[in-house]
């Protein structure tokens, strides 16, 4: 349920984007209020049909973590932003394993955030 209430958010900002586009000048808004917000889930997390095979690639996931820390987008962003020297190593393949999983939303973010 946070995953799909954290897409819903993610889909009005990007729609906000899209829409309040202007020809010829850049939008330099960054979103900084989505720093704080946890990443979406893998596509097999999204995709998972129950309850018990969602655990699955939860434990999974857990397990492929190196930091302690959950990824939030905030962390995307600096990561976009920053030498990669200046990054905590353990993030950086932390949010290389995430974007090695992502369904097409997390693409779309990707795409964005570079």
């Amino acid at each position: 349920m946070a995953c799909l209430v954290r897409r819903t958010l993610l889909l009005i900002h990007l729609m906000d984007r899209v829409l309040d586009f202007n020809v010829g000048k850049p939008n330099i808004t960054v979103c900084r209020q989505f720093d704080t917000l946890p990443l979406i889930c893998s596509k097999e997390m999204w995709e998972a049909e129950t309850s018990a095979s969602w655990e699955v690639e939860y434990t999974r996931y857990l397990s492929s973590r190196k930091g302690p820390e959950m990824l939030r987008f905030g962390d995307l962003r600096k990561s976009n932003h920053l030498d990669v020297e200046d990054l905590d190593k353990n993030m950086v393949l932390d949010l290389a394993n995430w974007a090695s999983r992502v369904d097409n939303l997390g693409s779309m973010i990707l795409s964005i955030c570079h």
